[in-house]
């Protein structure tokens, strides 16, 4: 019963957002621009640049000005 609770809770924590896998997470970080000194989690953003990045702070990291939220269009 315990073994099965503890399969339970490990299965939920991978679901929520933010706890991807290494290849989830690779795949993510190659289609959307990301900056190391910024939180990991995606709410993506289109700058002027038109390039989709990870996040706000990721944005600002990189100094582009904020176009709108989601990724862009191409």
């Amino acid at each position: 019963m315990i073994a099965k609770v503890a399969l339970l809770l490990v299965l939920i924590m991978i679901s929520l957002p933010g706890n991807e896998t290494g290849v989830e997470a690779q795949i993510l970080r190659e289609r959307f621009r990301y900056h190391p000194d910024c939180p990991y989690y995606p709410s993506f953003v289109c700058g002027k640049d038109e390039r989709t990045y990870m996040n706000e702070c990721s944005l600002r990291a990189y100094d582009v000005q904020f176009e709108h939220q989601g990724s862009c269009r191409i």
